[in-house]
């Protein structure tokens, strides 16, 4: 049994005060974080041992693969600036899933539903900027238009598929008027492809009859007349922009033509260039009508180009093995913990928006989302580790030093 020299309630309300700074503070995310990773380390090495599982592993090949890419990089100046920029992703995985497995289930429950309850004030926050015209699309305080619609695509998930329809008389409320706010967060955010993500998130939820029809139908008319006022009261510069330039790709087009040409002569496929390494090896940078972007626009490239194909198969182990595992518990016949099959679901889901949005964004190096995807991953290995999932793997017994 895994114990703490703690008292489990400081981890607990450290965990609820980091999902609740999620894009509202940078600062106050980072703080908590290293926190909770400070208290981590104090930890007795057994105990750590003991909560050491598949998963951690998982994070441990990925970011043995970012180290390797990053020593024996070709722009060395650039990619040693990951040593500290993701280094709290790794630490805040470790710690987040070591105190998660200390706490009971409603505990677990709260967490999760903080999380998604977070989501929609970050949501209306967002919708407040763009009707005051702060912004010419909706964001939050600490993050870009395209973290700040990930971020609510993984906790529509939650708020859809987590928290059930009947357990409190209020939680119709909480869900539609939470969903509301999330999708017109995302719809004013003007980001197309977390819109089309959003969308069939919202139709599974009504085809699984995780929405019912009441909350169809105030979802809906909540949502419409949300947007109607926000696009109302907005400048219109943007909006308009789009909807005369419906090709308009934020050079993606570009992106794309880079990524294709680089792929036909990419020199170190094994390892490759190194983390940090587009403004480098990108050969169409002054084509680009934007010259902040830093990024490939998506995780995939991004991870070959960076990392080689170690670092593009340690990305898809670490994204697709959770998937298998969350649907494979999901669909086991064996006697579950009803709570844990609900927040599972919200799990698998927020995972799949994730992997989707990657294909237009980044999330893994992003210094926010990539602690969201940690936090999720997080919750779903305390709840496979109480569950008995991983005891084959009997990592308790590894000897690791002393």
């Amino acid at each position: 049994m895994i114990t703490s020299r703690f008292n489990p309630q400081l981890a607990f309300y450290l965990l609820i005060c980091l999902v609740c700074s999620f894009l509202i503070s940078l600062f106050l995310v980072q703080l908590f974080a290293v926190l909770l990773t400070f208290m981590w380390l104090l930890e007795r090495f057994s105990n750590k041992r003991k909560a050491f599982d598949f998963f951690g592993l998982l994070i441990l090949l990925y970011g043995a693969a970012r180290l390797i890419s990053i020593i024996f990089s070709e722009f060395p100046e650039e990619s040693i600036h990951s040593f500290y920029k993701e280094a709290l992703f790794y630490f805040s995985f470790f710690s987040m899933s070591f105190y998660m497995k200390i706490l009971d289930e409603n505990y677990l429950r709260k967490i999760a539903y903080t999380f998604a309850i977070a989501s929609a004030v970050v949501a209306v926050i967002g919708i407040i900027k763009f009707n005051l015209d702060f912004d010419y699309r909706a964001s939050s305080f600490s993050s870009g238009y395209m973290a700040f619609s990930t971020y609510l695509l993984a906790g529509l998930s939650i708020l859809i598929f987590s928290i059930p329809l009947k357990d409190v008389a209020l939680n119709w409320l909480v869900r539609s008027f939470g969903s509301s706010f999330i999708l017109t967060g995302i719809i004013t955010s003007l980001g197309r492809v977390n819109l089309v993500v959003a969308f069939l998130l919202f139709v599974f939820g009504v085809i699984i009859k995780k929405i019912n029809f009441k909350e169809l139908v105030v979802i809906t008319i909540l949502t419409s007349v949300l947007c109607s006022i926000s696009f109302y009261n907005n400048s219109y510069r943007v909006f308009e922009y789009r909807i005369n330039n419906p090709s308009l790709l934020s050079d993606r087009d570009i992106i794309l033509k880079g990524a294709q040409d680089l792929f036909l002569e990419f020199k170190n496929p094994v390892l490759g260039y190194g983390p940090r390494s587009f403004h480098s090896i990108f050969p169409y940078t002054n084509e680009l009508s934007d010259q902040r972007i830093n990024s490939w626009h998506n995780d995939f490239i991004q991870l070959y180009f960076e990392s080689g194909i170690l670092g593009f198969l340690t990305l898809c182990l670490l994204i697709f093995t959770p998937l298998f595992f969350g649907i494979k518990f999901l669909l086991s016949k064996n006697k579950s913990n009803p709570l844990f099959k609900e927040l599972m679901l919200g799990m698998v889901v927020s995972m799949v928006a994730l992997m989707l949005a990657a294909l237009s964004s980044v999330f893994i190096n992003s210094p926010v989302l990539s602690l969201i995807f940690a936090f999720l991953l997080a919750l779903q290995s305390a709840m496979l580790y109480k569950e008995g999932w991983f005891k084959e793997f009997n990592f308790s017994k590894l000897k690791i030093g002393a």
